[in-house]
């Protein structure tokens, strides 16, 4: 059961990434994004960091941190709650979209973007072992993975935003 806390360490390995790299390559390529900035809302989303310094950043990822941390403890403690479970369940997909988000930059952009090695070399194949563990202990079905797509996908914006926000409350910009 100790494979719950694969989430809150894949995640963390995956958004130091975003913390070495997010601020200097807004920096850098703000200029070939703006051509894409009416196209792509993900191109909006990541202009806004320009705004963010690296301490508010690295602020809400503690956030979401705490969050998938507490959803992965939540499910230890109460492995038979389906509740706990359904949470759980919902983190990992919306944490396995969020690569995707990182990938489809990369491809649009034709170049690096931050997150995207970690993304490809820590996000899929963790967030892959993370379903299978689920599956193959009972822990969850197909249908319970499909049901959590949708909450992931909705789950992605406010968690993502709204740590940003409580961040940028919390600690001062320069």
């Amino acid at each position: 059961m100790l494979f719950v806390w694969l989430l809150p360490l894949i995640f963390i390995i995956h958004d130091t990434e975003e913390i070495i790299t997010m601020q200097s390559w807004l920096a850098a390529n703000r200029p070939r994004l703006r051509p894409y900035e009416e196209r792509f809302r993900f191109i909006r989303y990541a202009l806004k960091f320009n705004n963010v310094t690296k301490a508010q950043f690295t602020g809400a990822v503690f956030i979401e941190l705490f969050v998938l941390a507490g959803a992965s403890a939540l499910f230890f403690s109460s492995a038979q709650s389906e509740a706990a479970k359904f949470i759980y369940l919902s983190f990992n997909t919306a944490l396995f979209i969020h690569l995707f988000m990182h990938v489809g930059q990369s491809v649009i952009l034709k170049s690096y973007t931050p997150g995207v090695i970690t993304s490809l070399l820590v996000l899929i194949p963790g967030g892959i072992l993370i379903y299978k563990f689920l599956l193959q202990w009972d822990f969850v079905n197909m249908t319970q993975i499909l049901i959590s797509i949708p909450t992931g996908t909705v789950l992605i914006f406010p968690i993502l935003f709204g740590s940003l926000f409580i961040s940028k409350k919390l600690i001062r910009g320069n």
